[in-house]
């Protein structure tokens, strides 16, 4: 996934650059590097950011849903969110 193709997930999904990080597991710091060009996801971050591409493509807004979980009821249950979004699991 491009700089470009990260950033335009996030603004389509509607949430910040920390959300994101945090599905992830990186910094802040580290998204704003991506976004801008200057590093570039390892092979589990690439599958991971594909997977929150294809739950937004499937279910829009679900990676705003997923942020709004991630501070109630903790990150496993976001992921899952994420996940049966991209896989079609419900």
């Amino acid at each position: 996934m491009t700089a470009d193709e990260i950033k335009r997930l996030r603004h389509v999904a509607d949430i910040t650059q920390a959300e994101l990080g945090a599905f992830i597991g990186i910094s802040n710091s580290t998204m704003h590097k991506w976004e801008r060009g200057l590093l570039r996801p390892n092979d589990w971050q690439a599958a991971m950011l594909d997977a929150c591409a294809e739950a937004e493509r499937r279910v829009p807004k679900v990676l705003k849903q997923a942020a709004k979980t991630l501070y109630s009821q903790g990150y496993a249950r976001a992921l899952y969110v994420i996940l049966a979004a991209a896989t079609e699991v419900r």
